[in-house]
């Protein structure tokens, strides 16, 4: 009888053992100086960096997400991607809050108080959502709120008129002028003439063949300086019912290295014009200096300039920073909160930590 109990009392510690040894502990994503990163706090990173595949054009309908692969990165899996920007961003999330806490900020002010209450309000718009991937209010305002607050103060006091290390003038001029465009242009959508669009068009409408002839033939007389191409601008298509063309004058346009019509326009030398067409779109550029009134308006607009300007470096020395720290990664959190294991059913997007890196005005 007692061999029977012993073996008993045998059999219960080593399932009692076995059962502590599968249980593992998921409710926090890391550790740093003795404070725990809730694993809310990573799935919000995990949704964002979703957010942020989408946005970038990796994430293609009809595909299993964990099958789809990323070209321009060398065949990386999205999945993979998704992973990486997510752990990325939780260590830039512990830098920032070591950051702070060693200059002395503090998180105070109407404007921090709108930005939790903002976020609490986004909350509760999807709570469903956010709480079936693992996201309490506490952490959904930690990161929406409290990190995003926390990144506009560090990057101010490096960069702002005031900060460390100031953006000048001529440095933001210098860089409009590199990064920004101005342009008069016309433009032309095409419709498909057998589809139910095109079948409703008015009989007058141009054709694609007749457009690209017009097109050139304006071109050949602003390259002659026959015709003011801004004036013709002005009213090129106002009599057009579907607004399918029209014209534009005085835009300033981004440089992308992705949108063909951006590298178009920024192909074209100033005071020169170029035919743009892919298709669907055609276009004639006229592009134009950039002049006083606008290095003016992006003067006053120094904060969204600024954070475009240094933006980049200054995240990725947060992340250099997050890296140097003593900081313990709980890879079973990661697992559990995987994008594989995310319920993205009614999921929208975050403000992105990159967002949250400007100057004050």
């Amino acid at each position: 009888m007692k061999t029977i109990k012993r073996l008993a009392a045998a059999l219960f510690v080593a399932v009692m053992i076995l059962s502590f040894a599968s249980c593992k502990e998921t409710s926090y994503a890391a550790t740093y100086a003795g404070e725990e990163i809730s694993s809310g706090i990573y799935s919000c990173f995990v949704l964002d960096a979703y957010s942020d595949a989408q946005s970038n054009g990796y994430i293609k309908g009809g595909e299993s997400l964990k099958d789809m692969t990323i070209d321009a990165l060398d065949g990386m899996k999205v999945t993979e991607y998704i992973e990486n920007l997510a752990k990325e961003n939780t260590q830039r999330y512990i830098a920032v809050l070591a950051k702070f806490n060693d200059v002395g900020f503090k998180l105070e002010g109407e404007e921090y108080q709108q930005n939790v209450e903002l976020a609490k309000q986004n909350y509760a718009a999807k709570k469903d959502v956010f709480s079936a991937n693992g996201i309490g209010e506490d952490s959904f305002v930690k990161v929406l709120a409290d990190h995003s607050t926390r990144v506009s103060m560090l990057f101010n006091a490096k960069y702002g008129e005031e900060g460390t290390d100031p953006v000048s003038d001529e440095e933001l001029i210098t860089y409009l002028e590199e990064n920004f465009a101005k342009v008069n242009f016309i433009y032309f959508i095409a419709v498909d003439p057998d589809s139910q669009e095109g079948a409703d068009l008015p009989s007058d409408h141009k054709d694609i063949k007749n457009i690209e002839i017009e097109f050139k033939d304006i071109k050949s007389r602003v390259d002659k300086k026959k015709l003011d191409f801004a004036k013709f601008c002005e009213t090129y298509g106002e009599q057009d019912p579907t607004y399918r063309t029209g014209g534009q004058i005085g835009q300033i346009i981004q440089k992308s290295e992705t949108d063909e019509i951006s590298k178009a326009i920024f192909s074209t030398k100033v005071g020169k014009t170029n035919y743009f067409s892919d298709g669907n779109q055609y276009m004639l550029i006229q592009r134009i200096a950039i002049d006083d009134k606008e290095h003016s308006f992006m003067k006053s607009q120094r904060a969204g300039l600024v954070s475009l300007l240094n933006r980049d470096d200054f995240l990725n020395e947060l992340l250099e920073y997050g890296k140097s720290l003593d900081i313990v990664m709980n890879e079973d959190a990661f697992s559990q909160f995987s994008i594989e294991n995310a319920k993205l059913e009614g999921y929208t997007s975050l403000i992105t930590v990159e967002q949250s890196a400007s100057a004050s005005e």
